[in-house]
């Protein structure tokens, strides 16, 4: 199921916080945070919700791994285009390595 969802980041950069809707809120450490094209995860590109996109979407989408406390995760995000991929990508991955 495709979700509009805001992100954001605490200061001094130690927490990422997805907001999808009005009360759902997930907050994960930047430091757990790691990222790739979607299609490239294993998991990511066999999931049900996934195969639902088109190849357009496939394309576009990141998938973001991330654990809290024992607890791992993933949000798949999907850009309009595969630039905005790439540049969410390259976000994610300076955001990680700023966290450590």
């Amino acid at each position: 199921q495709k979700i509009p969802a805001s992100i954001a980041v605490a200061p001094p950069l130690l927490n990422l916080t997805v907001r999808t809707g009005a009360s759902s809120v997930t907050e994960v450490p930047v430091g757990s945070l790691s990222v790739v094209a979607a299609k490239n995860d294993k998991k990511v590109s066999g999931s049900r919700g996934f195969k639902v996109l088109g190849e357009e979407e496939c394309d576009c989408a990141v998938a973001v791994r991330y654990q809290v406390d024992r607890t791992s995760g993933v949000f798949c995000f999907v850009e309009p285009t595969r630039v905005r991929r790439d540049r969410l990508l390259e976000a994610f991955v300076v955001l990680a390595v700023a966290g450590r």
